[in-house]
């Protein structure tokens, strides 16, 4: 088991319920330090990895509200994370409908990232980094207002 508690064996994760309070602030730490690597990846002018960290960012903070909602074992895909953020949450307005898209929108940048040619700019990796900081920040005050 490990320090969230949850169990793994023979490469596989069962879906124990961890301290889900515990899980939701690692996840949430983990999403900031995924920002503060972007930012370090905009200095070294690695465009497509900005593009890429600020989505987990995004991604990591998603998860987080997702347990906090009761979504155990959370979605084990990009397309089901989204696709939960959607229904649980943007439909139940407990986020405005911006934060739901830019998730996706980030998700498909973060495909083009990855498994594509395409070459981000400048402009585009520092708009990537500002949408997760907006994206981590609004869920970290929300999960402060529902008592995490």
């Amino acid at each position: 088991m490990d320090a969230l508690g949850v169990e793994r064996y023979e490469g596989r994760q069962r879906a124990l319920k961890p301290d889900i309070r515990k899980f939701i602030l690692a996840y949430l730490e983990k999403a900031r330090r995924r920002l503060r690597d972007a930012e370090q990846l905009l200095i070294a002018r690695s465009f497509d990895a900005v593009v890429s960290q600020a989505y987990y960012a995004m991604f990591y903070a998603a998860t987080a509200l997702l347990v906090k909602e009761g979504e155990w074992p959370p979605p084990r895909t990009h397309t089901g994370l989204v696709s939960t953020f959607g229904l649980r949450i943007v439909k139940e307005e407990k986020v405005k409908r911006e934060l739901g898209r830019a998730l996706s929108d980030m998700e498909r940048l973060r495909r083009e990232a990855n498994y594509t040619v395409r070459a981000f700019t400048k402009s585009e990796a520092e708009k990537a980094i500002e949408t997760a900081k907006r994206f981590v920040e609004e869920i970290g005050i929300l999960l402060e207002k529902i008592g995490c």
